[in-house]
C-alpha cells in the first residue's frame, strides 16, 4: 500500500532577526489509518548562526527530529523535518521552539499528515549550499522501498524557486514566500521503484544560501491488512467491566504470525495477543478488554523467525460499553431529533444504519447523565423509533418490529437493555382496552427477548418503559388513563421497569409531542432508572404514588407511597395541589374539588361535596392532567 498525504497546514512570518525564535500555528489531523505527522520548520537570516530547532510539539506532544539541514556562513538558511507516529485526531497547535542563541529573520513552515504509512521512522537526507551566485540545489536520497512517498522541502533566500528532477515528475505541495524575500517550498512524488533518486531545484534568481531535506515514507506492507472497526462503534460489554473485540484481516507470506492489541491514544489497554493465521487471512478476538472508549487497534505481522516485518495502526476510534435499543413511536424517534444545545460526550454514539455521533436532546441528556453514574463507559443507542406507529402493530411483528431486530443484528447483535415508548397513537386515535394494551406490550417484549441476544451479565433482557405523554386536545379521552394504567402494571413484571413518567412534562406547539426541553428531562429520568434497573446501583426514584383513600364528611384524604424521600411537596406550593379527579360515575362527570392541601408527610386532603356514593379518585390521569402544582417529594433526583 502506498502512503499518501491526508491533510496539510502552512505558516509564514517575517520577524526581523529574532534570537531563540518560536513559531506556532494550528493543524488538524484527520482520522486516517497508519498516520504520521511531518513538520518542516524553516528559517533564514543574514546573521549567523542559522536557526536550529530544539523542539517541536503538536497539542503538547513532542515530535522527534528526523533531519536538520543548514547553510552556515555570513548568511544562513536552515530547514528541519520532525515526525510523530500515530498523532491524535483533531485540531491542535504546532509549536516550534528555536535553540538558544539561534537567529531567524524570516520563516516559513508546513505540516502534513500522511496516511497508510509504515509506523517506522521515515528515511531522510539533507543537503545545503552557500554561494554568492547559486541557482540550483540538488537533493539525493535512496528510496525506502518501492512505492515510497517522497517529500522534498527547501529553504532559500530568494522568492522564486522551481523544481526539476531526474527520472520522475514532482508535484508542488506548497510554496510560501517569506517576508523580505525568503522562500520555503515543498514537493512530492510516489517513487515506483526502489533505489536512489536525485532532485534538482532551480531558482529564478541567484541565492546566497539554500538548504533542503528529502524524506521517504514507506507504505503499510501489502502483506498485512486489517479490517478496521467502524468509527464510533460501541461493542456490548460482556460484564459491567470488560468485553471482547473481534479482529480480522489479511496476512500474506512472509508473515506467519499476527498479533493485535488495543490502545487508548499512546496507552496500551490490552496487550499483544496472538491471532489465528490461515490461508492468507487471520482472525481472532481480544478478550477481557476493559470497558472504556477512545480505543484503536494495532496489528503486527511476524515472519517465521519471529521478526516483526509489518505493522498497522488502525485509524478508527471505538469503545466497549453499553448498547441500548430505543424503540417505539414518534417520542422514541424524537429522542434523536429535537435539540436543546446540550453537547454530547465523545463517548456517546448512535446506530441508524451506521455508527455516528449522537443527536437529539433526550438521547444526549440520557447518555450524559448515565456517564455520571458510570464514568468513562461508552454508550451506543440504536435508533429505531418510527413516527405514527402503533403498539398493536409492533406487537404483531410488523415491519417496524422486524427492522428493530435487524438493526440490533447489524449494530453488533447484542444489547443490554431496551427503552420503549409506544401506545400514544393507540390512545389518541384508536380504542384502548387496558387488558389488551397490557397484553400487547407483554407480547412485544416477549418477542424482543426471543429474537434479540442479551448481554451475558443480565439474566433477563431489561426493558424500560416511558409512559404516554399528555394530550392537551383531549383526543382519545379515557384511552390515556387506560394506556398509562396498563403501562404501570406492566412495570410490575419481571425485568420491566418504569423508565420515566411523562404526564407532567410540557407539550410542544403541535399539541402532540413534548418540547425539546421536556425530552431532555425525560432522558435524564430514564438514565436515573437505568442506573438502578441495569447497573444495580442503589438510588431509586419513582415519585409519589396514591396508596389509599378515606372519605369523611367533605374531607377526602389520599395517602401516598413516597417511593423515596420523607415529605410530599407541591411543585409550587403546599396548597392548591393539582392533578386529582373525583367521580361517582367512572369519570363520565367530575365532582368539584374546592381545595387540596398537603397534610403531614404523606397525605393530601381534598375538599369535596359530602354524601357521595360510589366515589372514585385518581391522580394524573385522563388525556391532559393539570400538572401546574403536581406532587413531588424530597428524594434526591437529578431531574
Amino acid at each position: 500500500m502506498t502512503a499518501s498525504i491526508a491533510d496539510s497546514s502552512t505558516y509564514v512570518t517575517g520577524i526581523g532577526g529574532v534570537s531563540t525564535p518560536t513559531i506556532s500555528w494550528s493543524h488538524t489531523v484527520t482520522s486516517v489509518s497508519d498516520r504520521i505527522l511531518l513538520v518542516f520548520p524553516s528559517g533564514e537570516s543574514a546573521i549567523a548562526p542559522a536557526v536550529q530547532w530544539s523542539g517541536v510539539t503538536f497539542g503538547g506532544v513532542a515530535l522527534t527530529q528526523l533531519v536538520h539541514s543548514s547553510a552556515d556562513e555570513t548568511a544562513n538558511a536552515a530547514i528541519d523535518c520532525w515526525y510523530l507516529l500515530n498523532p491524535s485526531v483533531g485540531t491542535g497547535t504546532i509549536v516550534c521552539t528555536g535553540a538558544s542563541g539561534s537567529v531567524m529573520s524570516h520563516g516559513a513552515a508546513a505540516a502534513y499528515t500522511v496516511k497508510d504509512a509504515a509506523q517506522l521512522a521515515p528515511q531522510a537526507s539533507a543537503h545545503n549550499e552557500t554561494t554568492t551566485d547559486g541557482t540550483t540545489l540538488t537533493l539525493t536520497a535512496a528510496s525506502l522501498t518501492a512505492n515510497a512517498l517522497i517529500i522534498a522541502a527547501i529553504c532559500t533566500n530568494v522568492e522564486d524557486a522551481a523544481a526539476s528532477n531526474v527520472g520522475a515528475s514532482l508535484s508542488a505541495l506548497v510554496g510560501s514566500p517569506g517576508e523580505g524575500g525568503s522562500r520555503f517550498a515543498s514537493y512530492y512524488l510516489v517513487k515506483a521503484s526502489a533505489g536512489p533518486q536525485s532532485f534538482i531545484f532551480t531558482s529564478a534568481g541567484t541565492y546566497g544560501r539554500a538548504a533542503g531535506v528529502i524524506v521517504a515514507i514507506g507504505g503499510v506492507s501489502d502483506t498485512l491488512g486489517v479490517t478496521d472497526i467502524a468509527n464510533k462503534r460501541v461493542f456490548q460489554r460482556s460484564s459491567l467491566t470488560v468485553g471482547s473485540v473481534p479482529v480480522a484481516g489479511v496476512a500474506i507470506s512472509p508473515i506467519t504470525a499476527v498479533e493485535a492489541r488495543v490502545m487508548q491514544g499512546a496507552t496500551e489497554v490490552k496487550t499483544w495477543a496472538s491471532l489465528t493465521v490461515s490461508g492468507g487471512t487471520y482472525t481472532g478476538s481480544l478478550t477481557s478488554v476493559p470497558a472504556g472508549g477512545g480505543y484503536h487497534l494495532e496489528v503486527r505481522g511476524k515472519n517465521s523467525g519471529g521478526t516483526v516485518v509489518a505493522s498497522i495502526v488502525a485509524g478508527n476510534v471505538w469503545g466497549i460499553g453499553c448498547v441500548v435499543l430505543v424503540a417505539g413511536s414518534s417520542t422514541a424517534e424524537k429522542w434523536f431529533t429535537d435539540a436543546t444545545g446540550e453537547a454530547a460526550d465523545a463517548l456517546v454514539s448512535k446506530f441508524s444504519g451506521a455508527w455516528s455521533a449522537v443527536t437529539g436532546s433526550a438521547a444526549i441528556s440520557f447518555s450524559n447523565a448515565l456517564l455520571d453514574f458510570q464514568p468513562g463507559i461508552p454508550i451506543g443507542l440504536i435508533d429505531t423509533g418510527v413516527s405514527g406507529s402503533y403498539l398493536t402493530d409492533w406487537a404483531d411483528e410488523d415491519g417496524n418490529y422486524t427492522a428493530s431486530v435487524a438493526d440490533v443484528t447489524t449494530a453488533g447483535g447484542v444489547i443490554e437493555a431496551i427503552i420503549c415508548h409506544a401506545g400514544s397513537n393507540d390512545a389518541r386515535y384508536a380504542t384502548v382496552v387496558q387488558a389488551t394494551h397490557l397484553s400487547d406490550y407483554e407480547t412485544l417484549i416477549a418477542n424482543w427477548r426471543s429474537d434479540v441476544t442479551k448481554a451475558g451479565f443480565v439474566s433477563t433482557l431489561p426493558v424500560l418503559i416511558t409512559t404516554c405523554q399528555r394530550c392537551p386536545t383531549g383526543e382519545g379521552g379515557e384511552n390515556w388513563t387506560r394506556a398509562r394504567t396498563a403501562e404501570l402494571l406492566l412495570c410490575e413484571e419481571t425485568a420491566i421497569y418504569l423508565g420515566a413518567m411523562a404526564e407532567d412534562l410540557p407539550i410542544d406547539s403541535d399539541q402532540t409531542h413534548m418540547t425539546p426541553a421536556a425530552m431532555a428531562i425525560l432522558g435524564r429520568r430514564v438514565a436515573y432508572s437505568y442506573s438502578v434497573a441495569v447497573l444495580g446501583q442503589s438510588r431509586a426514584y419513582r415519585g409519589p404514588e396514591p396508596a389509599s383513600v378515606t372519605y369523611t364528611g367533605t374531607a377526602l384524604t389520599v395517602t401516598f407511597d413516597l417511593n423515596g424521600g420523607s415529605q410530599l411537596y407541591g411543585k409550587v406550593a403546599q396548597t392548591g395541589i393539582t392533578g386529582f379527579r373525583v367521580s361517582t360515575d367512572n369519570f363520565a362527570t367530575l365532582q368539584p374539588v374546592s381545595a387540596a392541601a398537603i397534610s403531614g408527610t404523606n397525605k393530601v386532603v381534598l375538599t369535596v361535596p359530602s354524601g357521595l356514593t360510589g366515589l372514585k379518585v385518581d391522580y394524573l390521569c385522563g388525556p391532559d392532567p393539570n400538572v401546574s402544582n403536581c406532587l413531588g417529594n424530597n428524594a434526591a433526583a437529578p431531574v
